[in-house]
């Protein structure tokens, strides 16, 4: 009688023998280290300097903004023919005890560009430090695009396991994508503005990981989490008007059964935005003459060579000669 062949012993997977799934596990925790030494070194150097680096125009208006002060405001006690020191100029960078929350966002509602989430938790953020004895706006405004910029990270994360939460390799395409951001020169740049870019990136990844959370389980849970990222988008930056538009352009090419539901929260969105709809439409006028200055402006030069405070600008050959002689004069 002929014997039947011993089977062979199984461990993980049957390709592999015991010393390459030693090395493949070595491998993943050396993958894992260097990750993390990644994200460390990427929330250091968001963190670095925050009170020495150039504090340039946008971050002025920034200040102003949240300290509920205008260019209106300013332009009429300063520029008044009169010598003032840096110290009356200063105490426009602190903000106002005085006003309610409504003048402040009438104040905020003159520049409807700028959509009035950031400022708000700026303005309170520096209000906070300034109970705590911390007296440095600037640095406590970027401080906050800090923390924001900190929080993308665990965002990048959550939203490639939402993306690749059944492909075998889901932990390497996570650990590339986290690196990437936590390295990105861009992104350590807006974490460290007084500006509300970091807001807008945190909440494009969010409303990206809440959509395909929804669209995975559909449950009026993640769909209410979805119309609320949407809300809160709207109020961070108006651009995130594009991040609504890809989302509903995939529904509608790749999830056709869905797009009553992902029209339903935008539809939502809006009405939550509505208010700041109409200050847009009220304030029309200064919206026009931001978007006049910028076809002024040569768009090549201003939006991609100056994408940052280290800007390229034509160098006048004169002014060398020209600038000492009038204050000769």
């Amino acid at each position: 009688m002929e014997r039947s062949p011993e089977p062979i012993p199984q461990w993980g997977h049957p390709n592999k023998n015991p010393s390459e799934r030693i090395s493949a596990n070595n491998l993943t925790n050396i993958a894992v280290l260097l990750t993390v030494l990644v994200v460390v070194l990427g929330i250091l150097f968001r963190c670095i300097n925050l009170g020495e680096k150039a504090y340039w125009v946008d971050e002025v208006h920034t200040v102003v903004r949240v300290a509920g002060h205008t260019k209106a405001e300013i332009t009429a006690e300063q520029f008044d023919n009169q010598i003032h020191s840096v110290a009356e100029f200063n105490q426009y960078q602190y903000p106002l005890q005085q006003p309610p929350l409504a003048e402040v966002l009438r104040t905020l509602a003159q520049h409807p560009e700028h959509p009035p989430l950031y400022y708000l938790l700026a303005r309170w953020w520096v209000q906070g430090g300034q109970r705590l004895g911390i007296n440095a706006p600037v640095t406590m405004m970027r401080s906050l695009s800090v923390l924001l910029g900190i929080l993308v990270l665990p965002g990048v994360v959550a939203l490639c396991r939402e993306l690749f939460y059944s492909e075998p390799h889901a932990l390497w395409t996570t650990a590339i994508a986290l690196s990437i951001f936590a390295l990105s020169p861009l992104h350590c740049l807006y974490a460290q503005e007084a500006r509300e870019y970091s807001l807008w990136t945190l909440m494009t990844i969010l409303s990206c990981w809440s959509f395909l959370k929804a669209i995975r389980l559909n449950s009026i849970g993640c769909w209410t989490l979805y119309s609320l990222s949407l809300v809160v988008g709207w109020y961070s930056h108006l651009l995130f008007a594009t991040v609504i538009m890809a989302q509903g352009l995939y529904v509608a090419l790749i999830r056709p059964q869905l797009l009553a539901k992902v029209g339903g929260a935008i539809a939502l969105s809006l009405v939550a935005f509505s208010p700041w709809i109409v200050a847009f439409i009220t304030n029309l006028g200064q919206v026009q003459a931001v978007v006049d200055a910028t076809q002024r402006s040569n768009f090549f030069r201003e939006n991609c060579l100056n994408a940052s405070p280290i800007q390229i600008e034509e160098v006048d050959p004169t002014a060398a000669v020209i600038y000492p002689i009038v204050l000769e004069d």
